[in-house]
């Protein structure tokens, strides 16, 4: 039985005006982290009947993949490869990705560009964080900078700053992470969104999450 119910896809819809063309694929992530990706062909249908001209189609199809694609960072990539295939199953075929989107002019400066991105989203303790991962353990401040920031997160060809700080956001909150999650709501906040967005998004996602049967061992971080 189908979580999304037209009553609650209307709800998703209608209840977060300040994520009005952007709720859907911020949905799509979070289904997709709470591990329920039969949602996410649910959202794709409902969104076809509300855009009219092809591209419009293909660029709201576009940023589902793309959110899902990115909230691998956050919650793993099985969990992005269910989505997906079950997306491009329901994706008629013109609409489907054939193309490389990370093509290798892409890869020139990456480093850069994730330290970039890295150092917008954290601002001023930007180093004292890079430093926390790099103590816990050399390997990991390197991985996170250089193989999730540069090549995934960094990357803004369909999803900016904004939009990607905003899935992360709900990509974290059905996970219980809030060390994570208070850095990347302020960090949303420095990529330009308001803290009335970040607060629907915060919303939205705990909405979908109580939906999909999570639960929180303590109360979910907030600005």
């Amino acid at each position: 039985m189908t979580i999304l119910t037209p009553a609650r896809l209307q709800t998703l819809s209608t209840s977060f005006p300040l994520l009005s063309t952007n709720w859907y694929y911020l949905a799509a992530a979070t289904f997709s982290i709470c591990n329920v990706p039969e949602e996410v062909p649910v959202i794709f249908e409902y969104m076809l009947q509300k855009v009219d001209t092809d591209k419009e189609k293909f660029e709201m199809v576009q940023r589902i993949r793309e959110a899902i694609l990115k909230s691998s960072a956050l919650g793993g990539l099985p969990k992005a490869i269910n989505s997906l295939m079950q997306l491009k199953t329901a994706t008629p075929e013109p609409l489907r990705e054939t193309r490389l989107q990370r093509t290798p002019a892409h890869q020139q400066g990456l480093e850069d560009r994730g330290a970039t991105f890295f150092d917008q989203v954290y601002g001023k303790i930007n180093k004292r964080v890079m430093s926390q991962m790099s103590t816990a353990y050399p390997d990991l401040g390197y991985y996170a900078l250089n193989h999730v920031y540069a090549p995934l997160l960094s990357y803004t060809g369909i999803l900016g700053p904004k939009e990607t700080s905003l899935v992360v956001i709900a990509s974290l909150i059905p996970q219980d992470v809030n060390p994570q999650l208070k850095g990347h709501l302020k960090g949303a906040l420095n990529n330009g969104a308001t803290k009335e967005e970040v607060m629907q998004v915060r919303e939205l996602a705990m909405l979908i999450a109580k939906w999909s049967g999570v639960n929180w061992k303590s109360e979910v971080a907030k600005l």
